[in-house]
């Protein structure tokens, strides 16, 4: 059989759709892969081609990334799947080892109880931690993560989630600065780079891109919807978050896409959180998730009652030894975060 890895163009698609079809069992319309594989504008991919047929698969989204005083590209990957007939062949291994050649550092999230010992014999390192975050509003949400990670009697859980929702998980009025104002605006905002300048309180945090911002936002009714806004303090802009409302196959959900404030303060920080949740909640989802690996940011969620779910490691290959220097700030829009789930039959009104 003839095999060969080759990157990703457009003539690869109607393969690539049914690779998703047979390992994800994803009916997904036109639309939605006209978005996600042909208009995405920092995307790239490899894939396994044998006989014609997609057999394996790895994408990244490749970013901007402040490293200190340098700038440097960065691949955040995700989506490394082989048909589920072939686990073992061999497809997988290789296809990454393609993957690791390129100049670019790879970072990801987390993985599978079958590709995390492989990518470390590999030598990925992990050179940090990232946190999940939930702020339910109906037990029955609270009760599912719960079951996720203490496996305790479902009827249990179902009655803790629902005291629990109504006593602890609503959203919280946080103090506004003096002379504080929340925007909701349009795009990124030409305004929103000069954050990233000078002293920013961290030493590695991914930069902002309008196109990338663009992109995300137009994914069409499937996306979701999304919010963007501009914090200022005296007419000054001191930060931004992104926010996004979708349908789940379990109902709506919302999540903080991302949130940034230079030199990170709780008391910011909080504020930012509380305001974008309000605005969320707008929406009633049921619950609302965000992750972090700035722990300033981690105290905001987490005074504006969020729970703390497990921690996932932050994994890197860097074929020069490349390690992020810390403080490092990532949240849920890294790799595929910001675009996932995507639903087929509906939209977030």
């Amino acid at each position: 059989m003839a095999t060969e890895i080759v990157p990703f163009t457009a003539e690869h698609l109607p393969a690539v759709r049914k690779f998703n079809e047979q390992t994800w069992r994803r009916l997904a319309t036109d639309d939605f892969y006209r978005w996600r594989y042909l208009e995405c504008p920092t995307q790239c991919g490899l894939l396994t081609i044998r006989d014609g047929e997609c057999v394996a698969t790895i994408w990244a989204i490749k970013h901007r990334y402040r490293m200190g005083d340098v700038e440097v590209d960065m691949l955040e990957g995700f989506d490394w799947y082989v048909l589920p007939e072939l686990v073992n062949s061999g497809h997988g291994i290789r296809l990454i080892r393609r993957f690791m050649q390129r100049a670019e550092p790879i970072l990801t999230l987390g993985g599978t109880e079958f590709s995390l010992p492989l990518v470390r014999r590999l030598g990925w390192r992990e050179v940090s931690s990232s946190c999940g975050y939930l702020l339910a509003f109906e037990g029955s949400v609270l009760a599912r993560e719960l079951e996720m990670h203490f496996r305790l009697p479902r009827t249990a859980l179902r009655a803790m989630g629902s005291l629990a929702t109504r006593a602890w998980c609503r959203p919280r009025r946080w103090p506004t600065p003096s002379r504080g104002e929340v925007l909701a605006v349009d795009g990124l905002g030409d305004q929103v780079s000069a954050l990233y300048e000078g002293d920013i309180g961290y030493e590695c945090v991914r930069l902002p891109d309008a196109a990338w911002h663009g992109w995300l936002s137009g994914g069409g009714e499937g996306a979701g919807r999304f919010i963007t806004l501009h914090y200022t303090v005296s007419g000054r802009l001191v930060g931004w978050a992104l926010g996004r409302v979708y349908a789940t196959e379990r109902g709506r959900e919302a999540t903080i896409v991302d949130i940034f404030t230079p030199r990170p303060d709780v008391r910011i920080y909080g504020w930012m959180v509380s305001t974008l949740v309000e605005r969320l909640a707008a929406f009633r989802p049921g619950c609302i998730r965000a992750r972090a690996t700035c722990p300033v940011l981690g105290s905001a969620l987490r005074k504006n009652r969020f729970l703390r779910g497990p921690r996932t490691g932050v994994l890197l290959w860097s074929a020069e030894g490349r390690l992020l220097p810390q403080p490092l700030h990532l949240t849920t829009g890294t790799a595929d975060g910001g675009f996932v789930p995507y639903d087929m039959g509906g939209a977030a009104e």
